[in-house]
């Protein structure tokens, strides 16, 4: 055997070193978002993390849920596509308004950044929100999913603890954590039907009997509405 510094018996020796330069591929375009911030409290900056790659700039569109249409919403926390959000555009919400974001950085390394949507939509009114994400790098087809980003904007904490015999929610501000009395409280079915209604007592509970979450189907429990005499939130 030779030692790699001596040539071996037989063998040509170079008369100097060979370097070799090699390059890996390209990263893909991309646009990154933390879907476990669903929840931005109205006590808070409405902050939208966002991971980008190879984007030179990003578009973005917000809009709001109307209450009364939640349930008939097509992939509901999900990606939309262009059909998707023309629906909710003109049928299920609508638009609140858009923003352009510049990118700067190297290519090929990744950019981390947050999205102020409260510069976008400048309104504090609760309820359930989507943004979607666009780039031309991206180059999305039109029945492929964008980046989209769903959030609820509440003041609201709901706590369900779940029994033999009944099911109690406990509601809590967000900013103080005291509860929050006097507040009609509507669970629905997944077809939109009335399942229960009631009012939260001093402590911010409701006992919801376990009659009212044994339909099934589109009669199943899905949304938890919750009023007050100024604004309604669907958690």
């Amino acid at each position: 055997m030779c030692s790699s510094d001596l040539a071996c018996e037989g063998e040509d020796t170079l008369s100097e070193d060979v370097t070799y330069f090699g390059s890996t591929a390209d990263v893909d375009p991309s646009i990154s978002l933390d879907t476990g911030k669903t929840i931005l409290p109205l006590s808070d900056l409405a902050l939208i993390p966002v991971t980008t790659i190879n984007i030179s700039s990003i578009d973005v569109e917000v809009m709001r849920i109307d209450e009364r249409t939640i349930s008939s919403v097509r992939n509901l926390f999900s990606g939309l596509d262009r059909w998707d959000s023309n629906r909710v555009r003109n049928w299920d919400g609508e638009v609140l308004g858009g923003k352009t974001i510049k990118i700067s950085g190297d290519p090929g390394v990744e950019q981390s950044f947050n999205v102020d949507v409260s510069s976008i939509i400048d309104t504090d009114e609760p309820g359930l929100y989507v943004a979607i994400f666009d780039a031309v790098e991206l180059d999305v087809p039109y029945y492929v999913a964008k980046p989209t980003q769903w959030f609820m904007r509440t003041n609201i904490g709901v706590a369900v603890y779940s029994g033999t015999t009944e099911t109690k929610i406990e509601l809590r501000r967000f900013d103080d954590l005291q509860a929050v009395a006097g507040a009609s409280v509507e669970l629905l079915a997944q077809n939109n039907r009335m399942l229960f209604e009631g009012i939260s007592d001093e402590s911010g509970s409701v006992v919801v009997p376990v009659s009212a979450l044994r339909g099934e189907g589109g009669n199943a429990p899905e949304y938890i509405e919750i009023g007050r005499a100024s604004c309604r939130e669907r958690v």
